[in-house]
């Protein structure tokens, strides 16, 4: 098994920065404390699927990689989990949601019922549909390559009841995490046929891996908030405040007097993923409140950071 490590998603990290940053009282936070929300049990939901994922033999012939965003030359598209060995590959699209969920396969809509309140999501199949035919397009386009897809939902909430209309095909294609053992198991069945040799699943690895495209995340755009609204300082990690000031050489808390020599790199770090992806000296005072540009100097020489320029003119890049 060839595993490509899931790491925790751009837009979790970014939007805890934000919310580091933004006032207590701001309009938009209870809307992206709400999105954070979504996007931690979302991304619970896809290390359950990994901790299954390497636990399990019978997955030890594929080659699995997470998170894989490839283009199709107009736009891109993202799969959650991709498995593939020499007879077929398979889309794993989870979804960590609790409650009853009514697939509707006559509105092509998922509802969830939960404390007597229901919820529409988009259907999760026409999701996986549409990317099990941009992942063939993309193979037959650079490798001229014709490989079985199938897609399964996997629900990781073991708890989560599922219903549907009768005479649905969400029975073969949407699965409780504890029965994807099986569900794997029929489809290995039904492709027997090799189609790849080792030596081309090892190539298409590396192709998939070349063509794999991070994604960005602009969130003070995405959530129309102005650089001026957010907040400027060094975050104390034991009382939740931006209240570090430098004194003798480390950093101390005015509320709590918590001490930390290292509070500039998660305060510099808040700056990339808010702010932009380089940073001046002047910039970077002016972003912790430092006063000293020698200190400043020194400080951002720690990080290692790749730069370009000299003296004021000198800018660091993020990592």
């Amino acid at each position: 098994m060839i595993l490509k490590e899931r790491s925790t998603p751009i837009k979790i990290t970014y939007l805890e920065a934000l919310l580091r940053r933004l006032p207590y009282d701001h309009l938009k936070r209870s809307r992206i404390e709400e999105d954070l929300f979504k996007r931690r049990a979302g991304y619970r939901g896809e290390k359950a699927l990994d901790q299954f994922l390497i636990n399990h033999p019978l997955t030890d012939d594929f080659l699995i990689l997470n998170d894989l965003r490839l283009s199709n030359g107009k736009q891109y598209f993202q799969i959650d989990s991709l498995l593939i060995n020499n007879q077929f590959a398979l889309i794993l699209e989870t979804k960590n949601i609790y409650g009853t969920l009514f697939f509707d396969q006559e509105f092509n809509q998922l509802i969830r019922t939960s404390s007597d309140s229901e919820t529409g999501f988009p259907n999760p199949l026409v999701q996986a549909r549409r990317q099990q035919h941009q992942l063939a397009n993309w193979l037959n386009h650079h490798l001229k390559l014709s490989l079985p897809i199938q897609f399964l939902i996997v629900i990781t909430s073991p708890s989560t009841v599922l219903k549907t209309n009768k005479h649905s095909p969400i029975y073969d294609r949407v699965t409780h995490l504890y029965n994807l053992e099986d569900k794997i198991q029929q489809l290995a069945d039904n492709h027997l046929k090799q189609i790849l040799s080792q030596k081309e699943l090892q190539k298409l690895n590396k192709r998939l891996n070349k063509n794999h495209i991070p994604e960005g995340f602009q969130v003070l755009q995405y959530y129309d908030i102005k650089e001026t609204e957010i907040l400027r300082g060094v975050y104390c990690l034991k009382c939740n405040r931006l209240s570090m000031v430098r004194k003798h050489g480390t950093w101390v808390c005015i509320q709590c007097s918590h001490k930390n020599k290292n509070a500039h790199r998660e305060a510099i770090d808040d700056y990339f993923s808010l702010i932009h992806p380089s940073i001046t000296n002047r910039e970077f005072r002016n972003f912790l409140m430092l006063s000293d540009p020698q200190t400043a100097t020194r400080l951002l020489s720690s990080l290692n950071l790749s730069s370009s320029g000299s003296n004021k003119g000198k800018i660091y890049f993020r990592k």
